[in-house]
């Protein structure tokens, strides 16, 4: 990833190159819809990735639901839910 694609995404080139890391062989896939936290959302996201990501890289996943258990209404909530691999939690 050069500068200015880490200046599009909003993210330092540290952490494009440690997202581009975990994200590993799906980083095209998401590289311009991933937040400043390395969230996907499913709403921007193919169908099913974050399964395909888990089952085809053997990494775990960090999922968070839309809506929490006392219902919630969180900002990212328009977006759908989010996952995003566990090493960057």
């Amino acid at each position: 990833m050069n500068n200015q694609e880490s200046a599009q995404l909003g993210i330092g080139a540290v952490s494009g190159s440690r997202f581009q890391s975990a994200y590993a062989q799906y980083w095209d896939m998401v590289k311009d819809i991933i937040d400043e936290e390395g969230w996907v959302y499913t709403k921007e996201a193919p169908h099913m990735l974050d399964a395909y990501f888990e089952g085809n890289t053997g990494k775990p996943i960090e999922f968070q639901k839309s809506f929490g258990k006392s219902g919630d209404n969180p900002h990212w909530l328009t977006k759908g839910s989010r996952w995003r691999p566990s090493e960057l939690s």
